[in-house]
């Protein structure tokens, strides 16, 4: 069982449910499973369930995750040395991510194969019902859904939807997983509402493009202030 983490109830952690092992520790033959739970104190509790059949230094993999009436799934094939072929389908349904980013809702569907030298990722990401806080903007981003796919190394934007305010923002493009990693995206962007301060109220329209690489990326378009506020102390 994991050690228990500040916040963290005691209870949380694995725990062996069945294990019947044999041969030797560089390639066991048998099955084992594990079941887990976690979540912090006064919060929704995630279940998880893992069974692993291991034979001819592999191992077949099958396990769940449940919080909420959500749940993922994750499936398929993983080597015990980093020589072999990774094969690895995560999908998931409804299931919020509180117990890592406590803002997204995904559905997801996604791949992995070659090995754990070389990965390759395939599948499908969406988000709805999303809400990120800025504070130091003074925003709250709102009904925040996305549409992606990964192919040929490619996470290919379909759509990033945003609401602040009573304006909205779109992302579309793709960003390639290169070394260099490669940038093609636009945003367009009507009447959103891009900080929202004390001392200063700011609503933006306009389109931006991006392209180049993330490490020396190329910004070009154009941004209209379609209100600006400026609070200033009396003292």
């Amino acid at each position: 069982s994991a050690a228990a983490r500040p916040g963290v109830a005691a209870r949380d952690g694995w725990r062996a449910v069945a294990a019947d092992l044999s041969g030797e520790p560089a390639a066991p033959r048998g099955h084992a499973g594990l079941r887990g739970s976690f979540g912090r104190d006064g919060t929704a509790r995630s279940a998880a369930e893992v069974r692993l059949d291991l034979e001819n230094a592999r191992a077949r993999i099958d396990g769940t995750l449940t919080r909420e009436g959500g749940h993922a799934t994750l499936r398929g094939t993983a080597p015990l040395t980093s020589e072999d072929s990774v094969s690895l389908a995560l999908s998931a349904d409804s299931l919020a991510l509180a117990w890592l980013l406590p803002f997204l809702d995904p559905e997801t569907v996604s791949e992995l194969e070659g090995s754990w030298a070389d990965p390759h990722a395939s599948g499908r990401l969406g988000v709805r019902d999303g809400v990120v806080g800025l504070p130091a903007l003074g925003v709250r981003w709102v009904d925040v859904r996305a549409a992606t796919r990964i192919e040929d190394e490619t996470l290919l934007l379909d759509s990033l939807d945003v609401r602040s305010g009573s304006g909205t923002a779109r992302m579309t493009g793709s960003i390639r997983a290169d070394d260099d990693v490669g940038l093609d995206l636009g945003l367009d962007l009507n009447r959103f509402q891009a900080i929202r301060s004390p001392q200063v109220q700011a609503v933006v329209s306009g389109r931006l493009d991006v392209g180049g690489v993330a490490r020396a990326p190329r910004v070009g378009g154009s941004l209209r202030l379609a209100a600006l506020a400026v609070y200033l102390d009396a003292r």
